[in-house]
């Protein structure tokens, strides 16, 4: 069997690597962010807060910044580098959903069939490439549950450390997956006589451990998440507190839906649901299983959350995709006592569903996180590569319309790694005033530079209006020499006028 799972990695390295060559990766303002912050941290710059979450005064933890310090450094600042330090991870993550399975049902069929899965799966191969911090959740929430099992059923206070360890790690990937609190909590008390106080406190010392940069980070900021969390639970969520709790059903079972399809019949989201609805029933109405409760509760996670707010992040689920894998495993592998045939047909529609969307979308970069597909590190390199040998060796000057607004924080990083490296230059920057934001290095334009360029991002997320603005004040001060497309980016070339 190890055979087969080095075999399962290798494939599942290769195929969530497949167009890392051609490089779609998608690569925004968070992305950029990260990595000017990675790069401040090998400089020796320690941090101890991570990126920012979507609710005022609420952090992720900075595990995430220290995790991308390795493939930043070897890669000389290299998103590319740093997307396949991420999707190695990824891949190792087959051995840990083969080993859940397995001690769950003691089926090494089921358990390969699992692997399987998790190996060719849609969301599994986005998540590989998708440079953000709740990518590290795709194995840390299964190493969560993995460790819950064992401690439970081995009676051993190591893997009640891990548990809360493993716990407090998933919160620093994500802080709204502090979520699994709930059903953890609910498996202890089941178990409350194999858990026992004193394992449940070394489990609590782990989650400590696991989170101990956030407690330092808010005694250093000044406990802003309190306020943070003070807005989440009295409704500060403006469009969570206009739903209504019919609202808030319909949009879990959504959630849960997309997260069966993802991973098991990606071409059709409804098919994929249904398929997922079928799972479930049979499994609630199946023979008695001892692990039937721990992967119910894996499964519907998430429920708690989503009525404080968590109601469009297609990440909010990061993790519980292994579980889906694993009840889809079990079901198949107890079909194939019955029917091998039958199985084997489920067998190869979901893997011919997952790769047939891995061959669609994976060219197009992490199309189930991206509200700005256009915005891939291929174009975005097109685009500082033109700006270059078009001033035929000449300094230049660039401005920026961007999403978020005028923060040029995204066009600073790629040209500060490819634009420096490849040219042995940085351009001159004549756009707002910079100062106080990410990627602030690029030096105000001499009067003697003449070639401008106005490079405007997609226009999803920026108002037309602002727009046009842009171009206005360009008009105002250069002319117009020509104009390209670079898969959705604008690149205006300009000439100063004297």
């Amino acid at each position: 069997m190890k055979k087969i799972l080095f075999i399962l990695i290798i494939f599942g390295f290769l195929f969530r690597n497949l167009y890392t060559n051609t490089l779609a990766i998608n690569f925004m303002y968070d992305q950029a962010r990260d990595s000017i912050i990675v790069k401040e941290i090998i400089n020796g710059d320690i941090k101890i807060q991570g990126p920012s979450a979507n609710a005022p005064g609420l952090y992720h933890g900075v595990l995430y910044f220290y995790f991308l310090t390795i493939p930043y450094l070897l890669g000389n600042g290299s998103p590319i580098v740093a997307d396949i330090w991420l999707s190695l991870f990824s891949s190792l993550t087959i051995i840990i959903v083969y080993y859940l399975c397995f001690y769950l049902t003691k089926d090494k069929k089921a358990s390969f069939l699992s692997a399987l899965f998790f190996t060719f799966s849609f969301e599994a191969t986005q998540y590989a490439l998708w440079l953000s911090n709740p990518s590290m959740a795709v194995w840390f929430v299964p190493l969560t549950y993995l460790s819950l099992w064992l401690w439970t059923t081995k009676n051993r206070k190591v893997f009640a450390i891990l548990t809360g360890l493993f716990l407090g790690l998933s919160i620093q990937s994500d802080l709204f997956l502090i979520y699994h609190i709930v059903p953890i909590s609910i498996w202890i008390l089941v178990n409350r006589k194999k858990t026992s106080l004193t394992k449940t406190l070394y489990a609590l010392l782990g989650l400590f451990a696991g989170i101990f940069t956030l407690i330092i980070s808010e005694i250093k900021f000044g406990f802003q998440g309190i306020n943070g969390l003070i807005y989440l639970f009295t409704g500060g969520d403006k469009i969570a507190n206009s739903k209504s709790f019919f609202d808030f059903v319909v949009i879990y079972f959504s959630q849960l839906a997309r997260l069966f399809s993802f991973n098991l019949l990606p071409t059709n989201i409804v098919y994929g649901g249904i398929f997922g609805l079928i799972l479930v029933l049979w499994f609630i109405t199946s023979k008695s299983k001892k692990y039937k409760l721990f992967l119910l509760l894996y499964l519907f996670a998430h429920f708690p959350i989503v009525f404080l707010g968590g109601l469009n992040s297609p990440y909010l689920t990061v993790g519980i995709g292994s579980a889906v894998c694993i009840l889809a495993g079990i079901f198949i592998s107890d079909i194939y006592m019955k029917s091998k045939f039958f199985a084997i047909i489920m067998i190869f529609i979901i893997l011919f569903s997952n790769l047939s969307m891995i061959f669609q979308k994976n060219m197009y970069g992490q199309t189930i996180f991206s509200t700005r597909p256009q915005m891939l590190l291929s174009n975005l390199i097109n685009v500082v590569d033109y700006t270059y040998l078009s001033s035929n060796g000449e300094k230049f000057s660039i401005d920026t319309v961007t999403a978020p607004l005028w923060l040029n924080t995204t066009w600073s990083a790629v040209y500060n790694w490819h634009g420096l490296t490849t040219y042995g230059f940085l351009p001159f920057w004549h756009g707002k005033d910079q100062v106080g934001y990410w990627g602030d290095n690029l030096i105000k334009t001499p009067e003697t530079v003449t070639n401008y360029y106005l490079i405007i991002e997609p226009h999803a997320g920026i108002p037309a209006i602002y727009i046009k603005y842009a171009i206005d004040d360009e008009n105002a001060k250069s002319n117009l020499i020509e104009e390209k497309d670079f898969g959705g980016i604008t690149v205006q070339k300009r000439e100063k006028i004297i």
